[in-house]
């Protein structure tokens, strides 16, 4: 895989791909940024928006180019896709159901 052949990066995104529980919450994360950015007056989403990515990606010690190479990869394959969007989806509705 050419994307992820350079450097400490190849370590990593293999790393977050073979811990799908990692990858969950990290998508989770995600969601939960994105839907309180779109509670915000329009005119700072966009400086909210990176952030927020800046500091999940932080927060789960993965680099940008490493976070959008896992996903390029997992979105690859369509049926692993929709089974790590569906256990985010469950997710994000246990944390709603207990909020």
């Amino acid at each position: 895989m050419a994307l992820i052949s350079c450097g400490n990066s190849e370590g990593r995104s293999i790393e977050i791909l073979e811990d799908e529980s990692k990858l969950i919450d990290l998508i989770v994360d995600m969601h939960i940024a994105e839907a309180t950015i779109n509670r915000q007056n329009i005119l700072y989403r966009d400086s909210l928006r990176i952030h927020y990515r800046d500091n999940i990606l932080l927060i789960h010690d993965i680099s940008e180019l490493d976070y959008d190479t896992v996903f390029w990869i997992i979105q690859q394959d369509v049926a692993k896709y929709r089974g790590i969007q569906e256990e985010v989806y469950q997710k994000l509705k246990i944390i709603k159901d207990n909020s």
